[in-house]
């Protein structure tokens, strides 16, 4: 049998059918370790010459954080760009929300503890949890806790749309833990769809946004305790 030769692959792919179903099924087959691997010495990210956010900077919001990676800092910096949070204010409002949420960027899954709010998960038309064991199926993960079948379809659609990606959350809802990258992306999505909370970061309304995330105010005094050490961190 003829050996694997990648850079063969590379410089004779055209984007034909057999040749994408073929890249596929190397994918789906693999090891998810090597893949990350792979897709790490992929990228190769080049360094941040003006960083909108650094692990310096988060330590003085939430001095317990988990350090960033290079790559995820450059990953997070480039979708920070891209979604507009761009100013010390809006930087503040949004890692203070991400990071109540993922409780310093430690945990990407919810903890389920058949609380009494996450029962009421279950057959929940307004998460789109239609089927039992959707409201476990389906709770909350990545850096904003994405919860419920109708916001896991959705994510799906955007990550593939803006990502190129083939990935199906509703099929594989574990997927957004286990990957830093669609974490991150949660939040990135949520902050910017269906419109952009950077016009309630520009009013300062830590109260708007935190009912955006969570419905209410629960969690509201961590959340400004966090602006407020953000704007310091971010000089706002």
């Amino acid at each position: 049998m003829e050996t694997l030769n990648f850079e063969n692959i590379i410089k004779y792919f055209s984007d034909k059918p057999h040749q994408k179903k073929a890249l596929q099924y190397l994918a789906q087959n693999t090891p998810q370790e090597v893949v990350n691997e792979f897709y790490r010495l992929w990228r190769n990210p080049m360094p941040i010459i003006n960083p909108l956010v650094t692990n310096e900077q988060l330590k003085i919001i939430y001095p317990t954080v988990k350090e960033l990676s290079k790559e995820e800092l450059v990953f997070v910096n480039l979708w920070l760009d891209k979604i507009g949070v761009n100013t010390p204010l809006r930087l503040s409002h949004f890692f203070a929300q991400i990071l109540h949420e993922s409780w310093g960027l430690a945990k990407d899954e919810e903890v389920w503890g058949d609380t009494e709010d996450q029962l009421a998960y279950e057959m929940n038309k307004d998460l789109g949890n239609t089927n039992r064991g959707d409201g476990k199926r389906f709770l909350g993960r990545g850096k904003v806790c994405l919860t419920g079948r109708y916001n896991y379809s959705l994510f799906t659609k955007w990550v593939n749309k803006v990502e190129g990606d083939s990935v199906d959350f509703v099929a594989n809802p574990e997927l957004i833990a286990k990957n830093w990258k669609y974490s991150w992306l949660t939040a990135f999505w949520f902050w910017d769809q269906p419109t952009s909370l950077n016009k309630w970061a520009d009013k300062d309304d830590a109260i708007g946004i935190r009912k955006a995330f969570n419905g209410g105010t629960n969690g509201l005094e961590e959340t400004i305790s966090l602006t407020k050490r953000g704007k310091i961190a971010f000089g706002a």
